[in-house]
């Protein structure tokens, strides 16, 4: 009997001292469309990526993969609360050439940075036209 106690008190501890859930997650987003033989695709598609725990994220990517070169561009990375409000912008460095695969990561570690449930974002810009934004939910 004390047996089966013990091993219920040790699920008990594990239960309440779990770690926070993984932020990973990764999407796409497309942007544009040309057709050939018949059928139409996507431009281009933007990657983007979170890693870390709960809300604290250790680094967010962005990579633009495009079929005709992306010009003049960069990827901004905004960080909205659950209400909407953005509480943290991270203006991309502008890549002034021309390419078919642009790749930006931010590696933040566990920062100093006070962190909020809600949105992180990467929205991909081309000679200052905004060409698609993608999305992940934040959340302890």
């Amino acid at each position: 009997m004390r047996a089966s106690l013990g091993i219920v008190a040790a699920v008990a501890l594990l239960v309440t001292t779990a770690q926070p859930a993984s932020a990973y997650a990764a999407g796409n987003s497309t942007w544009g469309s040309f057709c050939w033989a018949g059928k139409c695709f996507p431009t281009g598609t933007l990657l983007h990526v979170v890693d870390g725990h709960g809300v604290a994220l250790s680094y967010d990517r962005a990579q633009a993969t495009t079929v005709t070169p992306l010009c003049n561009w960069w990827i901004d990375f905004d960080y909205y609360d659950n209400s909407g409000r953005r509480y943290r912008h991270v203006q991309g460095a502008a890549h002034n050439y021309c390419t078919r695969d642009g790749h930006v990561r931010i590696d933040y570690g566990m920062g100093p940075y006070e962190w909020h449930p809600g949105r992180a974002c990467a929205t991909l810009y081309s000679s200052a036209v905004r060409l698609t934004e993608q999305c992940h939910y934040l959340h302890p």
